[in-house]
């Protein structure tokens, strides 16, 4: 299953490839590990090859997956199924049990993938999304579009998390100095929608105030003036 990987890595469609191992779907369901399953429906999603089988038999081992799988393929099949709309609930479920393995051995990325996975689907999971958000990691990391775009991913099923807020203000600096503030201004606006206030954020994000006038579209200023 590796030439697929290496397919769907290089960005090299194969209808022909895809279609030919399709044709052995009852195979690959029989004989298939946990993390090969995993790789199969990533390069699947990637080829955008629709294989309701192959993931019909990745939801038949969720138990399998989400005990055996490290993280990194727990957000690789999360987001497969996420990317073609299968909101399958035993596999969801069953990742969601296995949220201290993911928060201990799993990286921000690989968080901000899962929960994304998630909210697409329509997946709610309280004591998933805040143990991740809860996570040491969060705080510390330095790439600041992991913060916003786990932020993004619990408005789309409107959830807040006090520790995810918190984080946000602890790497204000890190989020200006990237400038991406149209995130940032969504970001406040949800503060305010939520009740939370946060004046240190506020007077960082003031005085850049010459490029957020510049670089934010109309509707991210009302969003942030409005607060």
């Amino acid at each position: 299953m590796l030439i697929l990987w290496s397919f769907a890595t290089n960005g090299h469609k194969s209808n022909e490839l895809f279609e030919a191992v399709a044709a052995q779907w009852s195979r690959i369901a029989r004989v298939g590990s946990a993390q090969e399953l995993c790789t199969l429906c990533w390069a699947f999603a990637q080829n955008g090859s629709k294989a309701t089988f192959l993931f019909t038999a990745a939801a038949e081992q969720a138990e399998a997956i989400a005990k055996d799988g490290e993280v990194v393929h727990l957000s690789t099949i999360l987001r497969a199924f996420a990317t073609f709309g299968h909101a399958s609930g035993p596999l969801f479920e069953a990742d969601a049990g296995q949220r201290e393995k993911i928060a201990e051995h799993g990286t921000p990325e690989e968080f901000g993938e899962i929960i994304w996975a998630f909210a697409k689907v329509g997946k709610f999971s309280p004591e998933l999304f805040d143990t991740l958000a809860s996570s040491r990691k969060i705080r510390g990391h330095d790439t600041a579009h992991v913060i916003t775009g786990i932020f993004s991913a619990f408005e789309m099923v409107g959830f807040q998390s006090s520790a995810l807020f918190e984080a946000v203000v602890a790497r204000k600096e890190r989020l200006i100095q990237e400038g991406d503030f149209e995130n940032l201004s969504s970001i406040i606006w949800s503060f305010a929608k939520h009740g939370k206030t946060s004046k240190e954020l506020l007077e960082a994000v003031a005085k850049e105030s010459t490029k957020i006038a510049s670089r934010v579209t109309v509707h991210g200023l009302s969003a942030l003036l409005w607060r």
